[in-house]
This record gives C-alpha cells, sequence and structure tokens, in this order.
C-alpha cells in the first residue's frame, strides 16, 4: 500500500515539557439521534479516554494498551509489540488531503482556525466506480486553548511509537481484503495527521459520503443541483416523493449534504491543565484479568444478551476514542439472538419466528421505491431490518440491523405498512419478532445519468467498466437518440451541450477498448425550461 500525504499547511514544532491536560468529548451522530460524553486524560506519559461503558488506557513508558470494561468488570493488556502493524502493501493507494481553508470562528470562546482532512482510496477498479465513498474530517483547532501546547507536545515525544492500529476498531478486528485493509490505513493516517495539526481540536465533524467516481481530494459534487432534485420529486407527491422528502430531512442532520452516508460531530469543553491524581490511571481492584480475545468476545457475548432481553433490538459495542483521535468505527451488526424457547405455561407475549415462516404469512406487502440517488450512485444491497408484528399483524416496531445508509429510508418506509396474518400460539394470538430482509436489485433497464434543463449547459463524462475498462475507449450511439441538443465525443465518452427540448430520452451506447466491445443502456431527464 502506498499511503500520500499532501499537506497545504505549515507545522511548527514544540519543545514544551511533561504537563497534565485533561477535557470531555461529546459525540453526536447523524442522522441517529443520542451523544455520548467521554473525558480524556495526559499525564506524564500516559493518556486515558474514559467512557460509562469503560476506559483505554495507553502507556508510554510501560509500552502498553489497557482496556476496561465497567459492564464485564473486566480488563486487558496489550503490549505495543504484540500489535500488528499497519499493512505495507495492497491493492488500493491511501492518499490524506490536509488543507488550510482560511475560516476562523469563535468557539465556546476560543477562536479557531479550520483544517480540512479528506481521505481517497484509489484503485484500477475504484477509479471506474461511478461512485465510491470518501471520508472527510472538518476540524476547529485552536491555539487559544490552555494546555493547547501541553498536549502538541505528548504528541511529538510519542508520535513515532504510536500504537495507531491498535486503536482502529478496538485492534482486534481484523481486515478482510485489501480494500478493508486500506480504509484501516486511511483512518490511522488521517487521525495521525490531525494529532499534527498546531492547536487543540474544539469541534470536529467527520463526514462519510458519496464521491464521484475518479474523483481525487475534497468533494466537489454539486449539492444545489442534488437538493434541488431531491426538492422537485418530493413536490410532486407520488411515487418517490416520501423517499425524497426523507433523503432531504437527512440532508438538513448533516449540514445540508445530500451525499452524506453518515456524519458525526465530536464537540469537545472543559479543557483543563491541573494535576491529575495518579488513581485516575488505576484499574479497579475487584476487576478480573483476561486476554484482549476474550475481552472481546465477552463484550459482543453481552450485547448479545442484552439484545435478547430487549427482544431483538440492536445494540453495538461502545469503542473508546483515544484522546480524540481515532473514532470508534461502527461494527457490522451482531447476528440475532438465537429463538425465545416457548415454556408450556401461560402463553407468551412475545415469540420469536424465522424470516422465511413469517414472510409465508404477508397479506400486504408494498414494495419500497429504489431511492434515486441510490440509483444513480448504482447502489444496491440488502437492508437488514428487526421487526416486532403485533397481534393483529400490523407492524409494531422496527429496528435497523444492516443495510446501506441510502437504502434504509426506503426500506423502512414500506416495511413498516406491511401487513402479516396474525400468529397464534396455543390458539392465542401473540406478538411475533423476526427480521426482515429487503433487498434492493438494480434493473437491466435504462441507466439514469444526472437530469439537465432546457437551455442550461449540461455535461457528464461516463466511464466505462469491465472489460473495456482502461487503455483507448471509443464510444458511439448504437440505438435510441439523445436529447436535441446533445452531442457525444466518441473519445472521452462526455455527453455535453445545450438541452434543446424537455421529456425522457432513452438509448444505448457502445464502447470499445480493442477487441473488447461492451454495450450500455442510459436515460437521461430533460426538464423544461423555467
Amino acid at each position: 500500500m502506498k499511503i500520500g500525504y499532501l499537506a497545504l499547511l505549515t507545522l511548527g514544532t514544540s519543545s514544551i515539557g511533561l504537563a497534565d491536560f485533561s477535557y470531555a468529548v461529546t459525540r453526536k451522530p447523524a442522522p441517529f439521534s443520542g451523544s455520548q460524553t467521554e473525558k480524556h486524560y495526559f499525564k506524564d506519559q500516559k493518556m486515558k479516554v474514559e467512557s460509562a461503558d469503560g476506559s483505554t488506557i495507553v502507556d508510554f513508558d510501560a509500552q502498553t494498551v489497557t482496556r476496561i470494561n465497567n459492564m464485564l468488570k473486566s480488563y486487558s493488556v496489550t503490549e505495543f509489540s504484540d500489535i500488528p502493524a499497519p499493512p505495507k502493501q495492497t491493492e488500493v493507494d491511501v492518499t490524506v488531503y490536509v488543507q488550510e481553508t482560511g475560516r476562523t470562528q469563535t468557539i465556546s470562546g476560543y477562536k479557531a482556525n479550520e483544517v480540512v482532512l479528506t481521505a481517497d482510496l484509489d484503485s484500477p477498479q475504484i477509479r471506474q466506480r461511478p461512485a465510491k465513498p470518501q471520508t472527510e474530517k472538518r476540524v476547529w483547532v485552536s491555539t487559544d486553548v490552555p494546555g493547547s501546547e501541553e498536549l502538541r507536545a505528548f504528541y511529538e515525544r510519542n508520535r513515532e511509537r504510536f500504537p495507531w492500529m491498535a486503536l482502529v476498531e478496538g485492534g482486534q478486528q481484523q481486515a478482510a481484503n485489501a480494500t478493508a485493509e486500506a480504509v484501516q490505513a486511511a483512518a490511522v493516517e488521517t487521525e495521525r495527521r490531525k494529532t499534527e495539526l498546531k492547536g487543540v481540536p474544539v469541534l470536529e465533524v467527520s463526514t462519510l459520503r458519496v464521491a464521484p467516481g475518479g474523483s481525487r481530494g475534497p468533494n466537489i459534487q454539486d449539492w444545489a443541483q442534488a437538493r434541488a432534485q431531491l426538492k422537485a420529486q418530493s413536490s410532486k407527491g407520488g411515487p418517490g416523493a416520501n423517499t425524497a422528502a426523507q433523503a432531504l430531512a437527512r440532508a438538513e442532520s448533516m449540514g445540508g449534504d445530500p451525499f452524506a452516508l453518515m456524519q458525526t460531530t465530536f464537540e469537545s469543553s472543559g479543557f483543563s491543565t491541573e494535576p491529575i491524581p495518579d488513581s485516575v490511571f488505576a484499574i479497579p481492584a475487584e476487576y478480573k484479568l483476561v486476554s484482549a480475545a476474550d475481552l472481546s468476545r465477552e463484550a459482543l457475548d453481552a450485547v448479545r444478551a442484552k439484545q435478547l432481553a430487549a427482544a431483538g433490538v440492536p445494540g453495538g459495542l461502545a469503542g473508546g476514542i483515544i484522546g480524540g483521535i481515532i473514532g470508534a468505527a461502527p461494527t457490522g451488526a451482531p447476528p440475532p439472538p438465537p429463538p425465545v424457547k416457548v415454556e408450556n405455561s401461560p402463553v407468551p407475549q412475545r415469540i420469536r419466528v424465522g424470516s422465511n415462516v413469517q414472510a409465508a404469512k404477508l397479506i400486504r406487502q408494498p414494495k419500497p421505491i429504489y431511492p434515486p440517488l441510490a440509483k444513480q450512485a448504482r447502489i444496491s444491497g440488502h437492508v437488514i431490518l428487526n421487526a416486532i408484528i403485533g397481534k393483529d399483524g400490523a407492524m409494531q416496531n422496527l429496528t435497523l440491523a444492516s443495510g446501506h445508509p441510502l437504502l434504509v429510508p426506503a426500506a423502512m418506509e414500506a416495511v413498516k405498512k406491511w401487513v402479516y396474518q396474525p400468529t397464534l400460539l396455543n390458539g392465542e394470538p401473540a406478538e411475533v419478532v423476526t427480521q426482515i430482509d429487503v433487498n434492493f436489485t438494480l434493473s437491466d433497464g435504462p441507466r439514469a445519468l444526472q437530469a439537465g434543463q432546457v437551455g442550461q449547459l449540461y455535461r457528464q463524462v461516463l466511464q466505462a467498466d469491465g472489460p473495456t475498462a482502461g487503455g483507448t475507449q471509443t464510444w458511439s450511439l448504437l440505438s435510441g437518440n439523445l436529447p436535441a441538443g446533445l452531442s457525444l465525443d466518441a473519445s472521452t465518452g462526455a455527453i455535453s451541450g445545450y438541452p434543446a427540448a424537455a421529456g425522457d430520452f432513452a438509448f444505448s451506447l457502445s464502447v470499445k477498448n480493442g477487441d473488447r466491445e461492451a454495450t450500455v443502456n442510459l436515460s437521461i431527464h430533460i426538464d423544461s425550461a423555467q
């Protein structure tokens, strides 16, 4: 793996000595509700993050990482030498762009400067996709915060031996493939670069979004155009209106960015240089020492047990954030709990039924509307929902188990209207806990390109994949017609011009690369002039 780095700011140095420093960070995820507050401590050569669920301590003198789980009353200790090194070479290259925007604002009484860190993954395969994931961190840093120089000095002393990999997903989850390794490397490199910034982060907005395939660096997608399309679809009514309204609501919850999939805001406060007692880093005497693997496994088992007690409502492991360095990556949803045993006594209020068995009882099943943004980005896949079905067969409660964020709202909007035959147990109706699988599959019909408007400049560059990807390509019109006023560039695959007529246009293009050829079915919607 090659990790590139493009910086557009100057980093200073510091020679400040050892000093105590502490502050709090409140994490707020969007579009989800709720928040979590963690306390961060720096003393001599130790650092600790503490939450209600547990703590993580890094001791640079002892060269150890200690994880404490309050629910299990257990802890583990891992030596730096036992922590895997970051992957040295994969099929995916990672580039981290760092840009000082020049914007300033006062946050919590501190003058702060904005810095944007963007992480890109690149490979021949990723380059040919119409869309790709991209991470961005907008960090507001301030040198006015008491203790900012001490914190910077702490990182400078320990940066070269920092156990970064131990802090990515708890250090226990192994990457499944080259792309997963690259994602880990991007997280490590971005957070490492963040510690080089001059000042303390007082506010950070971390975003995972869809970026144009083949683009590099900070996202340059047209938010205004995408939001205008969603607003138009929402105001038209009919199929897709609810999905468009939900997408707009999600965008508003994430700063108005319609391409954002997930966003987390980190607010820092309570900065202090008061002495920190050694007891802050002590492990409770009644806690037992276990291996790191056992601690991870036992924590997951405890979450599963909690889910079972809550009738299948999914939970999650709380991951630590070390000194504002590594945000805990969301873990995959755990497998569903085992079936609830039905005793030969009073009829239970709720029973668990397998998804296939329950699906056979459907009597009303509105189909989900494919989200336009997901269709445009060629996103497909399964959305798995945990469901509680009432005694009358109507949907009572839905929670998300797994699924792509762009597909989830449409799935939930449809499934909440599903109706089943009542489930009987010993002749009496009973509530049902089950899982529902909603599969979004892209049809073989024409792929919709970005919409245009009569009299307005239109341009979209097509990208070939499969056997025609790479090399010299030649594009040509096979059937159908382009909208009047638009033309196809045979060498670049660009469709451009000024549309002269409104309507929906479908056509087929041929793309050749040497003796290899493929056919692409496309459509364009042109709106009337305003």
